[in-house]
């Protein structure tokens, strides 16, 4: 297929490339959250509570931050697939 670029796909790509450095931003959060707490759950708290309860608490910051960095992506990907 023979795509021509003209202004009006300019705005697109513009759009398009907004979105795309977002979205590996956010992942890139959401990889360093999650190392973290794997950090956390198997290295600080290895005897106590142990790193399965560790991992299983949802009222710890990180993973409220890992959960909301997730929601983020999810929201802005289906915006992007939607609207553009």
């Amino acid at each position: 297929m023979y795509m021509h670029f003209t202004t009006s796909n300019a705005r697109y790509r513009d759009v398009m490339f907004i979105f795309s450095i977002t979205m590996f931003v956010i992942a890139t959060c959401h990889l360093i959250v999650n190392c973290i707490r794997l950090l956390q759950g198997f290295v600080d708290h290895r005897l106590t509570p142990g790193p399965a309860a560790y991992m299983e608490n949802p009222r710890l910051g990180y993973t409220v931050l890992k959960a909301t960095l997730f929601c983020t992506q999810e929201i802005l990907g289906s915006a992007a697939a939607v609207s553009l």
